[in-house]
């Protein structure tokens, strides 16, 4: 008798392992296809407008009246963000501007892929976005500051600083940040109030 209980704990243990073996497994299983289901949920709303996310890229892209922007955050990222509103009226009362930056800066890439998106998305409702530097440089851009800034043609001025900075004085733009995701975050909540999509 006690061999048969003998056989029985044991079988009963083998069972319970096999259980938990069988388990684990299954959250597991779960745990990867809900990982890779949520990876293929690329569609997102925000007031009735529609994100997509592109693939094999961080960028998100939604289509107004025909046109298509590429954003790196979605509005519900941040909506929070402040920008003064004078100077997203500024942009959208503009039909050229200049963007410029320091070609030396360490932070010149950063400022030049701000510029690149800016520039794409106000070219697709109908702004001009003219590129300078403000140091002389061999290249064909022309030397812009703040100083070139007027009523009818302002001047954004990108960089780096220590804090957010986003201001409007004599028709120029400060436009800078401490780092390139602050400074993309920034640039899509500054886009997304002069489309109108947060207000």
């Amino acid at each position: 008798m006690k061999k048969i209980r003998y056989k029985t704990k044991a079988d009963e243990k083998k069972k319970q392992k096999l259980i938990y073996g069988l388990l684990i497994a299954f959250i597991m299983v779960t745990s990867v296809l809900g990982y890779f289901g949520s990876r293929g949920n690329s569609s997102y709303r925000y007031n009735n407008i529609k994100f997509t996310r592109l693939p094999n890229t961080q960028l998100f892209v939604t289509k107004i009246k025909g046109m298509e922007f590429r954003f790196h955050y979605l509005p519900q990222w941040v909506d929070n963000l402040t920008i003064p509103q004078e100077i997203i009226a500024k942009i959208r009362d503009s039909q050229v501007m200049y963007t410029t930056y320091d070609y030396n800066s360490s932070f010149a890439t950063v400022d030049a892929e701000v510029e690149f998106y800016l520039t794409e998305a106000l070219s697709e409702i109908s702004k001009y976005v003219l590129p300078g530097f403000i140091t002389r440089t061999n290249t064909k851009r022309p030397l812009i500051t703040c100083a070139n800034a007027t009523a009818s043609v302002p001047v954004i001025y990108l960089g780096k600083s220590n804090i957010t900075e986003l201001r409007l004085n004599n028709s120029c733009i400060t436009f800078k940040a401490p780092t390139r995701a602050e400074f993309l975050a920034y640039k899509d909540r500054l886009l997304y109030g002069v489309l109108g999509i947060i207000q």
